[in-house]
This record gives structure tokens, sequence and C-alpha cells, in this order.
């Protein structure tokens, strides 16, 4: 089995600087198939930390646990509705829009109310 991989990717030093595309050949012939999940893992914890940069505004809007669902390289996955359980988590962890919720004549179920700090 080959164990190279070539890719073309573009680059650029600042947000001032036009990309430049580059081609790099990867020999991966040192590396087991454990070592190449363990770059896919990480990989896939980048990419959810940046979309947490993108949907959060503090450390307040961040969901401390989640399952996400890992899409196949190359798919674009589109912003899912919140489930109930992730809309909760979110409303619980804002006690200012929890307020406003309340305010505007929303209930809570018992068991989530309890749960507020």
């Amino acid at each position: 089995m080959d164990k190279k991989m070539i890719c073309t990717f573009k680059v650029r030093l600042t947000e001032d600087n036009d990309a430049v595309e580059v081609t790099r050949t990867f020999d991966l012939k040192n590396l087991t198939v454990d070592d190449l999940a363990e770059y896919a893992a990480k990989t896939i914890v980048i990419n959810e930390q940046a979309a947490i940069r993108r949907g959060a505004k503090s450390n307040r809007d961040i969901v401390l646990e989640k399952t996400v669902e890992v899409s196949k390289p190359g798919t674009r996955i589109i912003n899912k509705p919140l489930t109930r359980e992730e809309l909760l988590a979110k409303v619980l962890q804002d006690p200012e829009l929890l307020k406003q919720i309340l305010a505007a004549g929303a209930t809570l179920p018992s068991a989530e109310i309890d749960n507020v700090a």
C-alpha cells in the first residue's frame, strides 16, 4: 500500500496577504492506523473548538456537555435546530435569558426549575 498522500491547499501568512496555493506530499510510512486515528481525532476536536468560538459570545453560551455527530470529510453541516435538551441547557446557564423567557409568560417543568442556581 502506498503511504503517501498528496494535498493541495491554500495558505496565507496574515489576513492582509493573498492566499498562495501549495502542494505537499505527506509520507505516512512511519504511521500506524492508530496514529492516523489520533490525527483524525485532533482534527475533529479543532473543528469543534472553532464551531464553539463561532457560536458563543461568552463562556455562558458554551454547552458544557454535548454529543457531536461527526460528518464525513468534505461535507458541510448546516446548523440544526437545538434539541429540547440543548435549549434547556442554554436557558438554564443564562439567568438573564431565563428571566426574559419567564417574563414573557413561558413556563418550565419543575424539575428544570429546581436545577437553576
